[in-house]
C-alpha cells in the first residue's frame, strides 16, 4: 500500500539545501494539477476531433461521389440537343459537365484511403475515361456530319453524300447508345464506391468509439485519482502548516506569560515556516 507520508515527503522536498516559499510550493502543486487535467482534456479533444473528421470525410465522400452522377446523366441529353439544334451553348455545357466530373474525381481521390475504396475508385476512373473518350468521339463525328452536309450540299452526287451522312449518323447513334450505357455504369460504380466507403468508415467509427470509451474511462480515473491525491496532499500539507503555526502560537503565549520552559519547535519543510521555527527556537535559547 502506498505510504502517504512518503509520497508527501517526495512532493514537498527538493535536492540540496535550497528553500522554496509557501507561495511557490502552492503554485507549483496547482500548476501540476492543471497540467494533468489540461493534458487529459487535450488528448480527449484530439480523439473527439479525429472522430468528427472521420464523419466529415465520410459525408464529403458521399456528396462528392453523388455530384458526379448528375452531370454524367445530363451529358447524353445535352449531346443529342447539340446534334439537333447545333447550339454552341450545348457544347459548352458538355465541357462544363466534364470539368465538374474531373474536379469531383480529383476531390474524391484525396478522401479515399482504404484499399477496397481505391479499387472501387480505380474502376470508376477507368469508366469515366472511357466515357470521356466516347463523348470526344461523338463530338468529332457530329462535326464531321455538319461539315459533310455543308460542304456537299450542292454536290451532284447527292446520293453518295446522303449515304455517307447516313453512315455517320448510324455511327453517331451507336456512340450515343454506348454513352447512355456507360452513364449507367458510372452510376452503378459510384453507388458501389459509396457502399464500400460507408462500410470502411463504419469499421473505423467502431474502432474510434472503442478508443473513445477506453479514453473516457482513463480520463475519469485520472481525474478521480488527481482529485483524491490533491485532497490527501492538501490535508497533509495544511495539517503540517497549521500544526506548526499552532505550536508556535501556544509557545509564544507561554513565553508571554513568563513560562520559558517551552519545547523546541521542529519543522521539516523547506519554506518560511522552517525559518520561523528556527528563529523561534534561537529566540527561546537566548531568553533562557
Amino acid at each position: 500500500m502506498i505510504n502517504i507520508k512518503s509520497l508527501f515527503k517526495v512532493l514537498t522536498t527538493r535536492p540540496g539545501n535550497a528553500q522554496r516559499s509557501l507561495k511557490t510550493q502552492l503554485i507549483s502543486r496547482l500548476v501540476i494539477i492543471v497540467l494533468v487535467i489540461g493534458g487529459v482534456s487535450i488528448i480527449s479533444y484530439f480523439v473527439f476531433r479525429a472522430t468528427i473528421d472521420q464523419m466529415r470525410i465520410m459525408v464529403e465522400t458521399t456528396m462528392i461521389a453523388n455530384n458526379i452522377i448528375q452531370p454524367a446523366q445530363e451529358i447524353p441529353n445535352t449531346l443529342w440537343s447539340f446534334y439537333y439544334n447545333k447550339q454552341d451553348t450545348d457544347r459548352e455545357k458538355i465541357h462544363d459537365n466534364l470539368a465538374v466530373i474531373q474536379n469531383n474525381l480529383t476531390l474524391l481521390s484525396a478522401n479515399i484511403k482504404d484499399e477496397e475504396g481505391m479499387d472501387s475508385f480505380d474502376s470508376l476512373a477507368a469508366i469515366l475515361t472511357t466515357y470521356e473518350e466516347l463523348i470526344t468521339n461523338a463530338l468529332q463525328l457530329n462535326e464531321e456530319i455538319r461539315a459533310t452536309s455543308i460542304t456537299h450540299a450542292a454536290d451532284e452526287e447527292v446520293r453518295d453524300v446522303s449515304s455517307l451522312v447516313q453512315g455517320m449518323v448510324r455511327e453517331f447513334t451507336v456512340f450515343m447508345e454506348e454513352l447512355v450505357k456507360v452513364s449507367r455504369f458510372i452510376k452503378d460504380a459510384i453507388e458501389e464506391l459509396i457502399t464500400t466507403e460507408l462500410s470502411y468508415y463504419h469499421t473505423v467509427n467502431v474502432e474510434l468509439e472503442r478508443r473513445s470509451n477506453l479514453l473516457g474511462l482513463v480520463v475519469l480515473l485520472v481525474i478521480v485519482a488527481t482529485g483524491i491525491l490533491s485532497i490527501v496532499y492538501a490535508v497533509i500539507y495544511f495539517s503540517r502548516v497549521t500544526g506548526t503555526i499552532s505550536r508556535l502560537a501556544y509557545s509564544a503565549q507561554k513565553i508571554a506569560n513568563g513560562d520559558l520552559e517551552v519545547e523546541r519547535i521542529s519543522c521539516s519543510t523547506d519554506d518560511e515556516l522552517s525559518i520561523l521555527a528556527a528563529s523561534f527556537n534561537k529566540m527561546v535559547d537566548n531568553l533562557r
